[in-house]
């Protein structure tokens, strides 16, 4: 389904009745790709559904390009690049599952982890570097242009990339910690003041009309008198 700031858009049903786990929509919001079991979907934002092919292996990610020009699918084995009118442009084979992938705005930089590698690729599919990652990839993200990217790893890693494949790695357990300071913490500091004359609360209303009616009973007692 497409959803839009008034609500539901469009919406498909699977022929096959599958449940549909992978999206991604283009930054120019022109190209939607939806992978279910064995099948790679391309919709225009209008739910018009461009072309249909099945994948090798099961895909685990997809991604388009922020023009919408390129839809990418990481499958077990391989990422697979298919243009928008359908045809395949490239195959990259990997060792195992890629469990993320993302694509720079006109798709000439495409960067997908496996378990522990992190691939980054060029427009024909060729692969400029790799990275070994420590740990488990748990999110990946790259920038426009495809000169930067960011993933982080199940053992609290953070790591950035440039497009030469240098890397910075940050472990969040060494970032400080700012207590926070709570009231029952504080310093027992007296905070108490002794109000003088022009600080001094005002009467109360009540009290006051009591006096004026005591007042005025005098009044009256003493010119009797």
């Amino acid at each position: 389904a497409a959803i839009d700031g008034n609500g539901i858009r469009w919406q498909k049903i699977s022929p096959n009745q599958y449940r549909v786990p992978l999206v991604a929509v283009s930054a120019n919001c022109n190209t939607i790709a939806a992978a279910e079991p064995g099948q790679l979907t391309a919709f225009s934002c209008y739910g018009k559904e461009l072309w249909n092919t099945s994948t090798k292996y099961i895909a685990k990610s997809v991604a388009v390009s922020g023009d919408g020009q390129y839809i990418l699918a990481g499958t077990q084995y391989q990422v697979v690049n298919f243009n928008r009118s359908g045809s395949l442009v490239w195959e990259y084979p990997v060792p195992d599952y890629t469990g993320h992938i993302k694509a720079s705005q006109d798709g000439s930089r495409i960067v997908a982890t496996t378990r522990h590698t992190l691939y980054y690729l060029d427009s024909d599919g060729t692969a400029l570097w790799q990275y070994p990652m420590k740990d488990w990839t748990e999110s990946l993200s790259m920038s426009d242009t495809g000169d930067l990217i960011a993933a982080g790893t199940f053992n609290n890693t953070f790591t950035i990339f440039d497009g030469s494949g240098k890397a910075r790695e940050i472990v969040l357990d060494t970032i400080p910690v700012i207590p926070v300071v709570t009231r029952a913490q504080e310093p027992n500091v007296n905070t108490s003041v002794t109000p003088t004359r022009s600080q001094a609360a005002p009467a109360s209303p009540g009290l006051t009309a009591i006096a004026l009616g005591i007042l005025l009973l005098l009044i009256v007692c003493r010119k009797r008198s």
